[in-house]
């Protein structure tokens, strides 16, 4: 179960959410409208509603990370960091019987934001100016 929710969870959603459905709608729509439609589609299929209003707001932050970047790979790498850091402190929340969660839930929020941006940054230093456009065909998801 591990497995299933920090690695193929984040490969085949980021695929059908990121890959299919937003790049997909982002070409008929307009593309903020497309990331907050794909979003709560996530949210949605999540099917609670702690889960799902993360879900939505991850949904939020994934689909601005794949228009701006392009890559699914980012995305998928986002989203399995966050599962990654979701089942790693959700012990941690239990042991701390609810005190503080605010406040913890908080500084988590600020840290990935953090990281986030660092991430973008470095990706972005790292991207390919003049792609060849045998590339650019087999980048394409």
């Amino acid at each position: 179960s591990i497995i299933t929710v920090i690695i193929i969870a984040p490969i085949y959603e980021e695929i059908i959410f990121r890959g299919i459905l937003l790049k997909g709608m982002s070409k008929k729509i307009k593309p903020a409208i497309a990331i907050v439609v794909s979003a709560l589609l996530f949210g949605i299929v999540h099917m609670n509603i702690p889960q799902g209003i993360n879900g939505f707001l991850l949904g939020l932050i994934l689909g601005f990370i794949f228009l701006s970047s392009k890559s699914i790979h980012l995305s998928i790498f986002a989203h399995f960091i966050n599962n990654i850091l979701a089942l790693s402190f959700s012990s941690l929340f239990s042991l701390i019987d609810g005190r503080y969660a605010i406040e913890i839930h908080g500084v988590f929020l600020f840290i990935g934001v953090i990281l986030l941006i660092i991430a973008c940054d470095g990706y972005k230093q790292n991207e390919i100016k003049n792609k060849p456009e045998i590339y650019k065909q087999f980048i394409e998801v």
